[in-house]
């Protein structure tokens, strides 16, 4: 399950596919649904957004190359193809 806790505009950014750009603050329960996870309901997930994981306590920073970062140790959440919303 995936909670969008705050979310706000960064100015007019639009992404290659033209859709805005904002920073969003999420929760989610497990770090597979970070997962290719990069647009939220037609949004595109802005560089520096934050995911709070429930299961482990985890935060994961979204990277500037489209990948979540965990912000312990710095391994990524592999992505298994396409975007997600």
């Amino acid at each position: 399950m995936r909670t969008v806790r705050f979310q706000r505009t960064m100015g007019m950014d639009r992404d290659a596919e033209g859709r805005p750009v904002q920073y969003f603050e999420i929760d989610v329960d497990t770090a597979d649904e970070l997962a290719n996870l990069s647009v939220i309901d037609g949004v595109a997930v802005g560089h520096g957004s934050i995911a709070h994981v429930i299961t482990t306590g985890d935060f994961y920073s979204y990277g500037g190359d489209g990948k979540w970062y965990n912000q312990s140790d710095g391994s990524t959440v592999q992505n298994v193809g396409g975007d997600s919303e």
